[in-house]
């Protein structure tokens, strides 16, 4: 299993890869996914470490219940550990991540004190990283589950999964949100600027404060055509507007719908309509 994130041009990808038990029957290949899925949660243990293998974390989860309680992971148990999985997890994953969180702990679940200090830790570092995020408190508190002071300790497992689940959907939904706000940033300049010839995929992430590269595949995303499909459908909107209902000429109409070209207009014009500029005003079709 690989996963990878990319996020705009100037962020660096980031990939890792988690292998589980060699099977011998196609019917187990569903339980080695399983394996290889709990296994790739520990990339929010150790972010710097890339490959990680069954037999790796077996050997480790042995090691840390031959040395008993005081044997808990320092990985786990360092509050980095839960706002790294907020950052980068998916909702899919909170359970598996959960399972091995509480799994490492060696029995420490068990002490009072330290069951509520893990609950606190998973609450507050969630807020953490969603509130350098922007979302609200109003709706950290409404969607957060709130700390348990009776939680039992075969309930710290579900806890903490309810919790990561619901701040990794919280940043989803940010983050979708942002994507949107950025997308109508950009038609909006759009809108007003497509009849200006010098309008560039790069001149509108300009002025908006972000990568071309990034803006174009969010438009792409958004809109479900390219920076320059939907331009060129502004354009002809407005084309066949004055084609119908002004005397004007098909050059003067090229310049004033963005081109400089009046034979690459009509290049344009007939290959996204169907048929000439002429043909169009004297009662051609799309």
């Amino acid at each position: 299993m690989i996963r990878q994130r990319c996020e705009g041009a100037q962020t660096p990808l980031n990939w890792y890869a988690a292998v589980g038990a060699p099977v011998s029957r196609l019917s187990s290949l569903a339980q080695c996914y399983a394996e290889a899925n709990h296994v790739l949660a520990y990339r929010h243990i150790y972010p710097t470490q890339h490959i990680f293998t069954a037999d790796m974390i077996r050997v480790e989860q042995e090691a840390a219940a031959a040395e008993g309680m005081d044997a808990v992971q320092a990985g786990m148990v360092d509050p980095m550990a839960l706002c790294n999985f907020v950052q980068t997890g998916t909702p899919e994953e909170a359970a598996a991540f959960a399972e091995e969180y509480t799994g490492s702990l060696g029995g420490a679940e068990h002490s009072l004190m330290f069951r509520h200090y893990l609950m606190v830790s998973a609450r507050v570092n969630a807020e953490f990283a969603l509130r350098e995020l922007g979302v609200s408190a109003e709706e950290l508190q409404r969607r957060l589950p709130q700390v348990d002071v009776n939680m039992q300790p075969d309930g710290l497992k579900t806890y903490l999964a309810a919790v990561l689940r619901a701040a990794v959907e919280l940043r989803e939904a940010e983050s979708q949100k942002r994507s949107s706000d950025i997308t109508s940033e950009a038609l909006r300049y759009i809108d007003r600027n497509y009849t200006d010839p010098n309008i560039s995929l790069n001149s509108v992430a300009e002025s908006i404060n972000i990568s071309a590269n990034y803006l174009s595949a969010l438009f792409s995303q958004k809109t479900g055509l390219s920076f320059v499909e939907y331009l060129t459908k502004k354009r002809m909107a407005h084309a066949r507007q004055l084609l119908r209902q002004t005397s004007k000429r098909s050059g003067e109409i090229a310049a004033e719908v963005g081109y400089r070209d009046p034979r690459y207009f009509s290049f344009a014009f007939k290959k996204t309509q169907g048929c000439t500029p002429s043909g169009y005003r004297s009662g051609g079709t799309e």
